[in-house]
């Protein structure tokens, strides 16, 4: 069943029956309910400071939660979320929760995800990095040269285990020359 409110449909968010969602990711009140609300309200969204999706806080005549409007949306239109799976944002942007921007998957492939939508920590954006891409990429063509590690690790003001451990693909084998 959905609700129409001006031009907007709303879908019932289950166990939340109160509350619409619509498919561009909006929340509103489609019944009456607590303290007098009324039907038609469009609710507020918050960013979280520390995470960074929307979310969306609803009542009832007992309970009060806040919601990943992310999750309101795979509740509403995928229904419940396998464990251990995640509702992932195809484009990257947290705070994009259209439907056509969701999906269910796995944590591999959001973390994947990720990596392609440039969000990951690494390399350059790592805090504890001492190394620029330029360089390392700089030290994986010396070592394609035939350098010896001693060599190169003196070079970079490196230690050579660590020159062993980028020539091995155990760290920074995601950066190609």
């Amino acid at each position: 069943m959905q609700y129409s409110i001006g031009m907007k449909k709303y879908y019932p968010i289950p166990g939340w029956e109160n509350y619409g969602i619509s498919k561009a990711g909006v929340v509103a009140r489609i019944k009456g309910g607590v303290r007098g609300a009324s039907p038609g309200l469009v609710l507020s969204q918050h960013k979280h400071k520390t995470r960074g999706y929307l979310t969306v806080r609803l009542y009832d005549k007992s309970r009060q939660k806040t919601f990943d409007v992310h999750r309101l949306m795979a509740m509403t239109f995928f229904g419940e979320v396998p464990k251990g799976m995640h509702v992932c944002h195809n484009n990257g942007i947290k705070t994009d929760c259209r439907l056509l921007n969701l999906r269910i998957d796995t944590a591999t492939s959001n973390a994947h995800d990720k990596i392609l939508h440039g969000q990951t920590n690494r390399g350059e954006r790592n805090g504890k990095n001492k190394y620029s891409e330029d360089q390392i990429k700089d030290l994986k063509r010396r070592i394609l040269n035939g350098e010896t590690d001693e060599s190169i690790a003196e070079y970079f003001g490196m230690s050579s285990s660590h020159v062993k451990n980028i020539r091995n693909g155990y760290k920074w084998k995601w950066l190609e020359i």
